[in-house]
């Protein structure tokens, strides 16, 4: 299936439809952010245990707000459609590799980059190889994320929804985000700002301040998602008809 390119102005555009689409039914929603959040509010086993359902999840999380996008009544079981519909788990499953893989990759870099600070700091007697070396292995980390942001976000709901190949569908992803890059730089900055502006408000009442915002920042990232899939890879627009030509007049008579 084709993606397109959306305008840049629909970076905003995902957020207030995903906030808008979350609205219409906040109870079902929130308790599927909710237990999102308390999996990884696990010490090490939840963070453990989101990295490798974590895509499913999210994918559980689009088939509900297509349930509710079309009318349907979204339910908290569609969260765990992933694990209840046949042949959907272990596709979804597959696309915990790239988190996994880069994760991996982000350790080897980090054994490397800091035993050739140590080595150079040796030699030089300076400190400077290591403010060097910790920026440079910032940078790298910080391209691995996106990547790995650019593998998936398009391939989790083209994966559940559409039943598309899974690493067929990681390399459209990735090309349809490399297309859209504007409108999702957008999103991430106008969602980040406003999301840690509530964080200096929330974050001073105790657990209440703080599951209001875990609630709000997966259900609105789940929905937009959902609303950028459906932007980027739902029907194109039909194309503009054109009455045909008139006939040509018919020949003179003889």
């Amino acid at each position: 299936m084709n993606f397109r390119s959306v305008d840049a102005g629909r970076g905003v555009g995902w957020l207030t439809d995903a906030v808008a689409l979350v609205l219409r039914n906040p109870a079902v929603f929130g308790v599927m952010a909710l237990i999102v959040a308390v999996i990884g509010a696990v010490p090490i086993l939840g963070q453990l245990t989101l990295l490798v359902i974590g895509p499913a999840l999210w994918g559980g999380f689009a088939w509900g707000l297509r349930e509710q996008d079309a009318g349907r009544e979204a339910t908290v079981g569609h969260l765990f459609a992933a694990f209840t519909v046949p042949g959907k788990l272990g596709p979804m499953l597959l696309l915990c590799l790239p988190t996994i893989a880069a994760i991996l990759a982000g350790i080897v870099l980090g054994f490397l980059l800091l035993g050739g600070a140590l080595l150079s700091a040796g030699f030089s007697g300076g400190a400077s190889s290591y403010s060097g070396g910790a920026l440079l292995g910032v940078l790298l980390m910080l391209g691995l994320g996106l990547a790995v942001y650019g593998l998936i976000i398009f391939a989790i709901p083209r994966v559940m929804l559409e039943d598309a190949e899974p690493f067929a569908a990681m390399k459209a992803s990735l090309s349809a985000s490399l297309a859209n890059i504007v409108p999702l730089l957008i999103y991430g900055l106008v969602t980040g700002a406003i999301f840690a502006l509530l964080m200096l408000f929330l974050f001073w009442i105790p657990i209440l301040g703080w599951l209001v915002w875990g609630l709000g920042f997966h259900a609105v990232n789940a929905a937009a998602l959902y609303v950028a899939w459906k932007d980027v890879y739902g029907d194109a627009p039909p194309a503009t008809t054109h009455a045909p030509p008139p006939p040509p007049p018919p020949p003179p008579p003889p």
